[in-house]
C-alpha cells in the first residue's frame, strides 16, 4: 500500500493521497 501511495502522490503530487486511497479501494 505504501508503494502504491508513493506513486499516486508522484503521479498527481497531492499530499491529500491517504484520504483517496482510504476513499478508492486500492487495486
Amino acid at each position: 500500500m505504501v508503494r502504491k501511495t508513493a506513486s499516486i502522490k508522484d503521479n498527481r503530487l497531492v499530499p491529500v493521497d491517504q484520504d483517496s486511497i482510504l476513499k478508492m479501494p486500492a487495486n
